[in-house]
């Protein structure tokens, strides 16, 4: 564990925590001495959180379910109270618009925004930080690939995006 624990006595969500930017975010969180919860399905986030505690950290597991709205209300009163969330949770489809069926576009929008409104609105108990963390494409389109991004996978970034509803609520 790290010598500065400057988070001491501090809890903080990381959604998305289970891999990833979420995981590495996690982990240093706990490095500086806040307790990390890890919301996600059992085997993943409870690994992940068991990891956290074995180097020394102080993380909790509670298993949460992002794409249905009652869901993230549950998360957030399991987890309060909240003083720094990290709303990094989302998942992508790629594809041609024309094939992204109307289920797959609600739950996109169910995680990727809805999700992160909901506990961004939520976990708002006064003096807090809120991290957005959003994957955007490159300007020549999927940042990971280099191919050309599909118009829905761009629709999530920017002013209707995490970020964007982020910054609305922060009056910028």
């Amino acid at each position: 564990m790290n010598d500065d624990r400057d988070l001491q006595g501090l809890s903080a969500l990381v959604t998305g925590a289970t891999s990833g930017i979420g995981r590495a975010a996690a982990e240093q969180l706990a490095q500086h001495g806040a307790e990390v919860i890890v919301p996600g399905r059992e085997a993943r986030g409870t690994a992940v959180a068991d990891a956290i505690n074995a180097d020394g950290g102080e993380a909790r597991f509670v298993a949460a379910d992002l794409s249905q709205g009652a869901g993230v209300d549950d998360l957030i009163q399991q987890a309060s109270p909240v003083d720094i969330l990290v709303n990094n949770a989302g998942v992508a489809w790629f594809g041609p618009t024309a094939e992204l069926d109307m289920a797959t576009f609600d739950q996109l929008f169910a995680i990727n925004v809805r999700a992160q409104y909901v506990a961004e609105r939520s976990a708002q108990t006064g003096y807090g930080t809120c991290y957005a963390i959003e994957q955007c494409p490159d300007a020549d389109g999927d940042s990971r690939t280099g191919r050309p991004g599909p118009l829905a996978h761009r629709a999530g970034p920017g002013r209707a995006g995490p970020a964007g509803l982020h910054h609305r609520r922060a009056g910028r």
